[in-house]
């Protein structure tokens, strides 16, 4: 508990230069795996206000989108296994922002060397609404 609040004590303010870091973007990228849910609004708060594709676009940044749709994904259906739906929906409303900002620039993303790939995680770990948006607007 007290590791989790160093850590995102740590993150937050720092995430969008973090993840831009060869290094520093591992560091983010294990947060989205070992912190407790709670921490994840206040994390992910720096990509809202369009820096989604920024982040999508960098040969480092893109790895990070890539995992928080994974772990957050995941995340949820673990959630939902459990029967823990207010957690399920929590997690996936977390990331509904990166799939709002994707879906506005969906036809350079699906082109793009990195953003192809985010594309990809989505298609893999997210729920069948949010697939269905994103492949509604490739088609």
């Amino acid at each position: 508990k007290v590791l989790g609040s160093i850590y995102e004590g740590a993150l937050v303010g720092h995430m969008m230069e973090l993840s831009m870091q060869m290094y520093g973007c591992r560091v983010v990228q294990r947060s989205f795996e070992m912190l407790p849910s709670k921490h994840f609004p206040a994390l992910l708060q720096e990509f809202k206000d369009n820096k989604v594709v920024a982040c999508i676009h960098d040969s480092n940044g893109n790895h990070v989108m890539q995992k928080a749709i994974e772990s957050l994904s995941n995340k949820a259906k673990f959630a939902l296994k459990k029967g823990d739906t207010e957690t399920a929906s929590y997690l996936r409303d977390c990331i509904q922002f990166i799939i709002d900002d994707i879906m506005k620039n969906i036809a350079p993303l699906s082109c793009h060397p990195y953003g192809c790939r985010v594309l990809q995680r989505i298609l893999e770990h997210c729920i069948e609404p949010q697939k269905s948006d994103i492949l509604n607007a490739l088609m």
